[in-house]
C-alpha cells in the first residue's frame, strides 16, 4: 500500500482525525440540547454575538459601520470578526447561521493547528490524542465555538504567532524576508481579531530585541499597531474614541499613581488577578517552573522555551490590563496556548524524563504527588465541565430575554427611538433608533461613564433628549423610577444575562397606552418560561378568561 494512500494518512494522523470528530460530536450535542430549550432556534449563549451580527448587517445593507443604520458606532473590539461576518453576509445574505458555521470551521482548524504543534514534541500517538482532547475541552473549544464570536479564531492566530515567533527565535540563521513578512501578517491579524493581541505582540517584540533582532522586532511592532491605529483614526474621524467603547468600558485599567504603577512593574496586580482565576494560576505556575528549569539547566534555547516565555509574558500582561473569565471567553486563548505550550515543553524533556523507578516504600509519596497534581489540575477540569453544562442554559436565557426584546421591538417599534442596556439581539433583529444606556453603542453614556458622572439622572436626561418612546432595561440598574413601568419579564435559571428581570417602560407618557396594548398582544408569543409581571398582565388575564 502506498504511503500516500488515504489509509496510510489516517493511520499516521488518526489522533487529529479523532479529535476533530470529537469536536464535531460535542458541537452537535450542544446544538441539539440548546435547540430543545429554544423552540428549535439556533440561539447564541451571549448577547454580544449579535452585536457583531448587527454591525455586519448594517454595513452590508446600509453602508454604515454601527449597531444601527443611523450612524457609526465603535462597538466591537474585534474588527476582523465583524469583517468576516460582513463577507459571509455579502455572499449568502444576512442570516443567523454564519457565526456558527464559521466557528465550526475554525474549531476544526484549531484542533489541527494544536495537533501540528503537539505531534512534533510528544511521542506516542495515543498520548498525542489524549493531549489534543485535553486542549479541546480545557480551552474549551466547543463552548467558545458555540458563542458565535471571535475567540476560536483568536486562539488559532495566537498559537500560530507564538510558535512561528518561537521557531524564529530559536534559530541562529538569518530570517528570510518571507518569514518576517509572515510574522508581520500574523501580528496584524492577532491585534485585529482582538485588541489583547497587542500584549502578545509586545512580548514577542521584546524577545526579538533581546535576541538582537531589532529590525524584526520593529517590523512586527509596526504591523501589530497598524490595525489599531487605522481603526482608531477612522473612529476618531467619526466622532468616537480612538479605542472601541467595549475596550474602554470593559478593560481593567489600573490607576496611574505610584502604587498602581509599582503593582504592575512587580507583577503583583497580575498574580493577584490570577489568584481569582485558578485555571490561569495553575498554567502560570507550571509554565514558569518549566521555563526557569530550562534556564537554570542552561538547556538549549529551543522553540518550546521561547513559547513558554511568550505565554508567561502575555498572560501577565493580560491579567494586568484586561479581564479574565466571563463565560470562559476572555482568557480562553491563554488556556489554549498555555496547555499546548506546557504539553510540548514537557514532551521536550524526553520520554524517559518522568520514567521513575517504582519502589514500594515510596508509594505514599507517589500517592501524595498524584493527589497534589489532581488538586492543581482541578480548576481546569471544573471550568471545562461547567462550560459545557451551562451553554444550553445560557442559550435558553438569551432566547427568553434579549432575543424576545429584539422580536418585540421589531414588531412594534421599527424606526422609533428606544432605550436598552443590552444592544445585541435588539439591534440585529430590529431596526430602531437605539440609545444604548450601557455605552457600548452610544457615545454620550460612554463619555459620562468614563468621566464617572453617569447615573440615573443622566440616563433619564439622555433618553428624553433623544426622543425615546420606550425603554427595556434591567430592573436593578436604575434606583429611581421616572419612567412609567408597565411590565416586567423574568427568566429563571439565569447563567448568562446581566439580570433575570427586565423592566419595560414608557419614557414618553404618551406612549404608555400603546406600549400596554403591544405587550398584551405580544404576551401570547413569549416562551412559556418567561414570567410576565406588571400592569399590562391584567389585560392579558382578563382576555384569557
Amino acid at each position: 500500500m502506498s504511503q500516500k494512500s488515504p489509509g496510510a494518512f489516517a493511520g499516521r494522523h488518526w489522533p487529529v482525525i479523532g479529535a476533530v470528530a470529537v469536536f464535531w460530536l460535542a458541537m452537535a450535542v450542544l446544538l441539539a440540547l440548546s435547540m430543545r430549550m429554544t423552540g428549535g432556534r439556533l440561539i447564541y449563549p451571549l448577547d454580544d454575538a449579535y452585536i457583531h451580527m448587527a454591525m455586519a448587517k448594517n454595513s452590508i445593507l446600509h453602508g454604515v459601520w454601527g449597531i444601527t443604520r443611523y450612524g457609526f458606532s465603535s462597538s466591537s473590539s474585534s474588527p476582523l470578526w465583524t469583517l468576516l461576518l460582513l463577507g459571509t453576509y455579502a455572499l449568502f445574505g444576512v442570516n443567523e447561521v454564519s457565526p456558527f458555521v464559521l466557528n465550526l470551521l475554525f474549531g476544526t482548524v484549531a484542533v489541527v493547528v494544536a495537533y501540528s504543534v503537539i505531534a512534533k514534541h510528544v511521542t506516542g500517538r495515543l498520548v498525542v490524542f489524549a493531549v489534543c482532547l485535553l486542549i479541546l475541552f480545557l480551552t474549551p473549544l466547543p463552548s467558545l465555538a458555540f458563542t458565535g464570536m471571535e475567540h476560536v479564531l483568536q486562539a488559532i492566530l495566537t498559537l500560530c504567532f507564538v510558535w512561528l515567533s518561537a521557531r524564529a527565535l530559536s534559530s541562529t540563521a538569518r530570517l528570510p524576508p518571507g518569514k518576517v513578512a509572515l510574522l508581520a501578517l500574523l501580528a496584524a491579524l492577532v491585534t485585529a481579531v482582538r485588541y489583547e493581541g497587542v500584549f502578545l505582540a509586545a512580548v514577542v517584540c521584546v524577545l526579538f530585541a533581546l535576541n538582537r533582532r531589532r529590525l524584526t522586532a520593529g517590523v512586527v511592532a509596526a504591523a501589530a499597531l497598524l490595525p489599531v491605529v487605522a481603526y482608531g483614526i477612522w473612529s476618531v474621524s467619526a466622532g468616537w474614541y480612538f479605542l472601541p467603547n467595549s475596550v474602554l468600558l470593559k478593560g481593567s485599567v489600573p490607576s496611574l499613581h505610584a502604587r498602581g504603577i509599582a503593582e504592575i512593574l512587580f507583577g503583583y496586580r497580575a498574580w493577584a488577578t490570577a489568584g481569582k482565576s485558578p485555571h490561569l494560576l495553575l498554567l502560570l505556575i507550571v509554565a514558569s517552573f518549566l521555563l526557569v528549569f530550562r534556564l537554570v539547566k542552561r538547556a538549549p534555547r529551543t522553540t518550546s522555551t521561547y513559547a513558554l516565555a511568550a505565554f508567561v509574558g502575555v498572560t501577565l500582561l493580560h491579567l494586568s490590563f484586561a479581564q479574565a473569565g466571563w463565560f470562559y471567553r476572555y482568557d480562553a486563548y491563554l488556556v489554549f496556548i498555555g496547555v499546548t505550550t506546557v504539553a510540548a515543553a514537557v514532551g521536550d524533556l524526553g520520554p524517559g524524563a518522568f520514567a521513575w523507578r517504582i519502589r514500594r516504600e515510596r508509594l505514599p509519596r507517589y500517592a501524595a504527588a498524584a493527589l497534589l497534581v489532581a488538586l492543581i489540575a482541578g480548576p481546569l477540569g471544573i471550568r471545562a465541565a461547567r462550560s459545557l453544562y451551562f451553554i444550553p442554559q445560557a442559550a435558553k436565557n438569551t432566547y427568553e430575554q434579549q432575543y424576545q426584546m429584539g422580536l418585540f421591538l421589531r414588531r412594534y417599534y421599527q424606526g422609533i427611538p428606544v432605550a436598552v442596556n443590552d444592544i445585541g439581539a435588539a439591534s440585529f433583529l430590529a431596526d430602531t433608533k437605539l440609545l444604548d444606556l450601557a455605552g457600548l453603542g452610544s457615545m454620550e453614556p460612554a463619555r459620562l461613564k468614563l468621566a464617572n458622572r453617569y447615573g440615573d439622572d443622566q440616563a433619564y436626561s439622555l433618553a428624553n433628549r433623544e426622543g425615546t418612546k420606550v425603554a427595556i432595561v434591567y430592573y436593578d440598574w436604575f434606583s429611581s423610577r421616572r419612567w412609567t413601568e408597565v411590565g416586567r419579564w423574568r427568566i429563571s435559571g439565569n447563567v448568562a444575562c446581566g439580570g433575570d428581570l427586565v423592566s419595560i417602560c414608557a419614557v414618553d407618557t404618551s406612549a404608555t397606552e400603546g406600549l400596554v396594548r403591544n405587550l398584551q398582544e405580544f404576551a401570547r408569543d413569549l416562551p412559556a418560561g418567561v414570567e410576565q409581571l406588571g400592569v399590562y398582565t391584567a389585560g392579558v388575564r382578563n382576555r384569557d378568561k
